[in-house]
């Protein structure tokens, strides 16, 4: 049989479909979250693409990065939207079959000012989960693949302190779709690993991801999951029906830090509270899960508004993450540092 030449294209070596974005609301997004092993360090580095201005639709996608950092005791530090990384990125999703990978294992962002900064050697141990996929407000629609267990080794920088040979694993995940900020609503996602028996080379013995995304003007479009990883490979999925959510109190607003620096020149609301503790229970025959987020701290990102005024906020929430769950006769329960990103639109979260 000949190969068909539009299949390849659509499986090109990047993380995304080799095809030309041609709207303004159409986005790409590369989402990085590592928490060092010794609890004091944790970095969100997001890359994302938007499509073409309208008036020009031959012009190349607008490209924006940002990389956050936080140090325990010393708080948090943020590039501006402008980023530096390496090219070509590193991505899991890289490759056709998951099961190979030949790209370069470094990753490198850093602030023009070069603070904060990492650079990682990454090795990924464990398999990403099935596409998920929500569309909401007529035609907007927003799809997200998420993996875990990957694990990096490397220099992180944090103002003038150089710190070498930290080792850390997280979360990398890849977004895309059309959509517009007001509109998409809200969405909570995070992650916890199981922080013991970890080896060099071998995944998590257990891993869980978690995500809500809930659209303003769509309910019926309401997303939420939880995916749990066993030894690097999907154990099982707790899906929306199957998925209830609690959230506990307010963070202490002292607690949260707004960045970058030049979004406080922005003409932002007042900050709306979010949940000190955020509870998640998953249920499924008689598999069960209890996801217990307990938050310390938070970097609030100012995002510009491409349809509307006011801006659109989401929150980087570091904290204590207790797990515990039944599964195929399997009982787990661990206890480790997290890390939840909560969004919202103009209106409270």
């Amino acid at each position: 049989m000949e190969n068909n030449p539009s299949l390849i294209r659509l499986a090109g070596p990047g993380a995304f479909p080799d095809v030309p974005m041609t709207h303004n609301l159409e986005r790409r997004w590369l989402h990085y979250a590592f928490l060092s092993l010794d609890n004091q360090m944790s970095m969100v580095g997001n890359i994302t693409w938007a499509g073409p201005d309208p008036e020009m639709p031959d012009t190349s996608p607008q490209v924006s990065s940002i990389l956050l950092m936080h140090k325990q005791g010393e708080g948090w530090r943020s590039s501006q939207y402008n980023a530096l990384v390496q090219s070509p990125l590193w991505s899991s999703f890289s490759t056709k079959d998951p099961s190979t990978y030949s790209l370069p294992n470094r990753f490198e962002m850093a602030a023009v000012e070069n603070s904060p900064a990492v650079r990682l050697d990454l090795q990924r141990t464990s398999r990403p989960s099935a596409n998920q996929s929500a569309t909401f407000a007529g035609n907007q629609h927003f799809r997200w693949q998420s993996e875990t267990g990957v694990k990096a080794r490397g220099v992180w920088q944090f103002d003038d302190q150089v710190a070498k040979d930290i080792q850390a694993i997280g979360y990398h995940e890849r977004v895309r779709g059309c959509w517009d900020w007001p509109d998409i609503g809200g969405w909570v996602h995070g992650f916890a690993s199981d922080p013991a028996g970890e080896e060099p080379d071998a995944p998590p013995e257990t891993a869980v991801v978690f995500t809500l995304l809930f659209p303003t003007d769509s309910p019926d479009s309401a997303k939420a999951s939880i995916i749990v990883w066993r030894r690097g490979r999907m154990w099982r999925h707790f899906p929306r029906r199957n998925v209830s959510v609690i959230a506990y109190g307010e963070l202490d607003p002292n607690l949260v830090v707004q960045v970058p620096e030049l979004a406080n020149l922005l003409d932002v609301p007042p900050m709306p509270t979010i949940p000190s503790r955020l509870i998640l229970n998953g249920q499924l025959g008689e598999d069960r899960i209890l996801i217990d987020f307990r938050a310390e701290t938070a970097a609030r990102l100012i995002v510009p508004n491409e349809t509307g005024i006011e801006p659109y906020r989401i929150y980087e929430t570091l904290g204590l993450c207790r797990v515990t769950a039944t599964i195929s006769g399997t009982r787990i329960a661990y206890e480790t540092r997290g890390l939840v990103e909560f969004t919202g639109g103009a209106g409270d979260l």
